[in-house]
Order: C-alpha cells, then sequence, then structure tokens
C-alpha cells in the first residue's frame, strides 16, 4: 500500500505542516467557547475551522506544540449536558515552556496545583467546561528519582 505524500516544510498559520500520526477528538457542548478557552488560557492556535453551510462551528483544530493537536467537534444532540472526561497527557518539551506561566493563564491558582509525581515528572491537571482533562507534564531532572527507577527495573523479572 502506497502511502499518501505531504508536501515536507511548508508551513501553515506559523505551525509546520506534517502527517498526524494522531489525533485526539474532544466533543463539545460549545465549540466557539472551548476553541477560545483552549487559545486563551492553554496556549493553544487555531490551525483550522470548518464552518458547516449555515455557518456554524463543525470542527475546529488546535495545535499548541508539535503533535500536541486537537480537533474540537460539536458534541451529539444525545449527550447534550453530559461530561465525557476524557484524559488527554501532554509533554511540555521546550525550555521556555512553563507550568507556572500556564497556571497563571489559567488565572485560578488554587484550584489548579502543580504536583510532582513520583515518575520524576511535575504535572498541572486542567479540566476544560466539557470534563475533558487535560495534564500537562514537564520533566523533571532528579537522579534520586532516576536510580529508584533503574533499581526497580534491574530488580523486575
Amino acid at each position: 500500500m502506497k502511502q499518501r505524500q505531504f508536501p515536507q516544510g511548508q508551513t501553515y498559520k506559523g505551525h509546520e505542516v506534517y502527517p498526524m500520526p494522531m489525533f485526539i477528538q474532544l466533543f463539545c457542548q460549545d465549540l466557539e467557547t472551548s476553541s477560545q478557552w483552549y487559545q486563551q488560557a492553554l496556549g493553544f492556535s487555531e490551525m483550522f475551522a470548518l464552518p458547516n453551510p449555515q455557518g456554524n462551528l463543525q470542527m475546529v483544530h488546535l495545535r499548541r506544540d508539535k503533535y500536541q493537536d486537537l480537533m474540537l467537534l460539536p458534541a451529539k444532540p444525545a449527550s447534550a449536558g453530559k461530561k465525557s472526561g476524557m484524559r488527554v497527557y501532554l509533554n511540555l518539551l521546550r525550555e521556555e515552556d512553563s507550568l507556572e506561566e500556564l497556571q497563571q493563564r489559567l488565572g485560578d491558582v488554587q484550584n489548579y496545583p502543580i504536583v510532582t509525581t513520583q515518575w520524576s515528572t511535575r504535572e498541572l491537571e486542567v479540566v476544560d467546561a466539557d470534563g475533558h482533562i487535560l495534564v500537562f507534564s514537564q520533566k523533571v531532572e532528579d537522579l534520586a528519582a532516576q536510580q529508584r527507577w533503574r533499581e526497580h527495573f534491574e530488580e523486575s523479572p
């Protein structure tokens, strides 16, 4: 089977264009409000928005960083008022990314604590209006934790 060819090195709205190996779809009660919140509070930007023939949004493609893409879709009528609870895990890989800055953008530091995990990351968990959970994670250089992990895997059969 021949794979589709995508233009290499092109950009669109300031983002590199490349084939997506995976795409998270989040169903939202209010697509426009959700899209604005993801952009303003979490630093995503709009790659593409597709209206239906009546002019209402039917899909929004958002990107925060390479391979951190979300497709926002309208919730199906049968799910109106229900929270989905999907959990999405995003690694912050650039040195300039800051969990504290993201926390400040949310404007409610008390409800969005940054926690340090046993697996050498710091994480900020955010819940959107539709109940989707986004976990932003940064690696911590913790030599003691790295040693504990090495010992664990050396002892495992």
